[in-house]
């Protein structure tokens, strides 16, 4: 079904397929329009590109993606919707943009993986040094927060390449920062950690589309 042979690479039109695997250390090619398959995988240092793409997987079907391999280049190049609960898997060092839509699934992440979109699955599991950016939407996430260790009292600022000024609120160990911000922008937010904050503590930052937890936490003396 390659609609251009002979140039290196695979182009897939859209349309209905089975198991669709692209194979290591290949490319292919995908454009707008939507691809009901039964499973897709990517195996190692390949690469897809995409966009305005929709791929729709039918249970029992799965989608990974190997390690070191690329799927689509920035936010809205590719959606995929995953029925039923097969695993979707991302292996180690894949730079995946995309929405991800696999409510019944368990979401496998290995290390150092660099993500941007939207994941869901009915659990979510990862190993260290992932990398989180959400986009689509009125979502927001952080990538760091001075100081990492602080009192009650004390302003935390917040930093993110996404739009914090959507941001609604944030907690700090589960207690919500009252008022929510000190002060609050595109690039930054700054808030207060509040009364009962103590330990190891979760910052979570809340927004229209969901909450974004990093995985670094603050200490609360």
């Amino acid at each position: 079904p390659d609609t251009v042979p002979n140039n290196g690479h695979c182009d897939l039109a859209p349309g209905q397929y089975g198991d669709v695997k692209v194979q290591r250390s290949a490319q292919m090619n995908l454009v707008a329009g939507e691809y009901d398959v039964c499973s897709f995988k990517v195996a190692r240092n390949a690469t897809v590109l995409a966009s305005g793409t929709t791929i729709a997987i039918a249970a029992p079907g799965s989608f990974r993606v190997g390690g070191q391999s690329k799927v689509g280049l920035k936010c809205g190049d590719l959606t995929v919707f995953q029925d039923g609960t097969s695993r979707v898997t991302l292996g180690r060092g894949v730079n995946i943009a995309a929405k991800v839509c696999a409510p019944g699934a368990a979401v496998k992440l290995g290390h150092g993986n660099n993500l941007i979109g939207q994941f869901v699955g009915d659990t979510v599991t990862a190993n260290r040094d992932n990398h989180g950016q959400c986009c689509g939407g009125r979502c927001t996430c952080i990538d760091a927060f001075t100081p990492t260790t602080a009192h009650v009292g004390d302003v935390i600022s917040l930093t993110g390449a996404c739009d914090l000024s959507v941001a609604t609120g944030v907690k700090i160990c589960g207690i919500a920062a009252a008022p929510p911000f000190v002060s609050k922008t595109a690039g930054e937010i700054k808030v207060t950690v509040p009364v009962g904050a103590s330990g190891a503590c979760t910052i979570e930052v809340d927004s229209p589309q969901g909450s974004f937890v990093p995985n670094q936490k603050l200490t609360v003396n």
